[in-house]
């Protein structure tokens, strides 16, 4: 689901707006401490030291169509939940103790802030079934995030946030990152021009990364041509294949208003662009404003990461989550469960993480008893070549037996179209 443009600008310069009314002269200080963190170069969203800011200045870029510090992919998965967030603000204060929570979001200090709007817009989700609800404030035991009550039945809901990857998803990254920066040093020494793609067949863990650039060196060394597409190596760990960039694309005018992020340059370079795949793109060239119109050199290395061994390991799965939301659930008042999971680890990790999920699910044994449905709901975004933004979400209720469950369709993400079945954002990118 593509973004309307001018609405989302609307809601998030408003949001924007309130923002800068209620934080007065901090909102100018925690700006300019998202422009000096981000001129670090460090890892975006898990060394940022101001996650709700970042997000305001990612909606900042957009209202003023500028992307000089504007990251792609973390821009696709967050302005469509903050537009959202933004459209629906105004009906926050239906819902009592209100204030408590606008703090909590606004705190320089929450590093948990994904979590907490999504507390938000489940409560929000709520006040639009016709519910009266209410954030439970936080006390000396475990609570729930919610109080909800219609037709004066009361009932608590628990909301719970997982992680986009696991320790093992973070250290397949370092890896990642290792061996496209020695193929960044190769590509230096022997001035390659070409894309290199590496099809891992193992998890990374079980891969020395000089053996890749061993068979790099040792095929640049013995090969006559590099003007035509080959394969460095194929084995039982990985493939690697070489093919040239087009020189007839270096040092041509380009569209200059199209080049304004990695993938549009990827796809005019190589042919091919997936959002599944991690590159890495080497390049010097001339710029208009944020857009790139001429290429002076260029290089391209890609991993696909995707295999069905990383995806066993990648899948983690919410028992976890779903045992510790039950101990904060009054028994007394019975309640609902809902889990965020955002996806964009590929197909195969997606499928095998939803399979996991369903299991855990179905067998979950709820000892409390005080459990009455489980909604899951996942979020998928790519950053698609045409646009900033394309978005899903699916989501999906198990009830227990004599309790029907409610209708509540997209939390995470604003629902303008809605259908059956389990969505096919990743498939179509695939």
């Amino acid at each position: 689901m593509p973004l309307n443009m001018e609405n989302a600008i609307a809601h998030l310069a408003e949001f924007n707006s309130y923002l800068q009314e209620r934080l007065g002269n901090q909102y100018g200080e925690r700006i300019d401490g998202i422009i000096t963190f981000l001129g670090t170069g460090d890892p975006i969203y898990r060394n940022c030291p101001d996650r709700l800011f970042l997000y305001v200045f990612y909606a900042q870029s957009i209202i003023n169509n500028d992307f000089t510090l504007y990251n792609f992919n973390e821009g696709a998965r967050s302005i469509p939940m903050f537009v959202n967030l933004a459209q629906k603000w105004p009906n926050i204060y239906e819902i009592g103790n209100y204030e408590d929570k606008i703090t909590e979001m606004c705190d320089v200090a929450n590093n948990n802030i994904d979590a907490t709007i999504f507390e938000i817009l489940v409560a929000l989700g709520y006040v639009g079934l016709g519910y009266n609800v209410s954030f439970v404030p936080v006390g000396n035991r475990r609570t729930p995030d919610l109080q909800i009550e219609k037709n004066g039945v009361l009932r608590h809901v628990e909301c719970k946030k997982m992680q986009r990857g696991n320790q093992y998803s973070y250290k397949e990254l370092v890896r990642w990152y290792a061996i496209a920066d020695g193929i960044k040093k190769i590509i230096t020494e022997t001035e390659l021009s070409g894309h290199i793609h590496i099809k891992f067949l193992q998890v990374l863990e079980k891969i020395n990364p000089k053996r890749i650039f061993r068979k790099i060196y040792k095929k640049i060394d013995v090969c006559q041509s590099i003007t035509r597409p080959f394969h460095i190596t194929k084995n039982k760990d990985f493939k690697i294949k070489f093919s040239p960039i087009n020189p007839n694309l270096i040092n041509v005018d380009m569209d200059p208003m199209r080049h304004v992020q990695g993938a549009t340059i990827i796809e005019y370079l190589t042919g091919s662009y997936s959002p599944f795949i991690n590159y890495k793109l080497l390049l010097s060239g001339q710029m208009y404003g944020p857009y790139i119109d001429r290429i002076n050199s260029a290089s391209v290395i890609s991993g696909n990461l995707d295999n069905y061994k990383s995806a066993q390991k990648k899948a983690q799965h919410a028992k976890r989550k779903i045992a510790e939301a039950t101990r904060q659930i009054n028994a007394g008042y019975h309640g609902d469960i809902h889990i965020l999971i955002e996806e964009c680890n590929g197909l195969n990790t997606y499928h095998e993480r939803l399979r996991n999920n369903f299991q855990e699910i179905l067998s979950f044994e709820d000892n409390q008893e005080g459990l009455e449905r489980i909604y899951l709901h996942i979020a998928k975004y790519i950053v698609p070549l045409e646009g900033l933004f394309d978005v899903e979400e699916t989501v999906t209720t198990f009830n227990r037996n004599g309790f029907v469950p409610e209708n509540i369709q997209s939390v995470w993400y604003a629902g303008e179209e809605y259908g059956e079945g389990f969505g096919n954002l990743m498939e179509e990118w695939q």
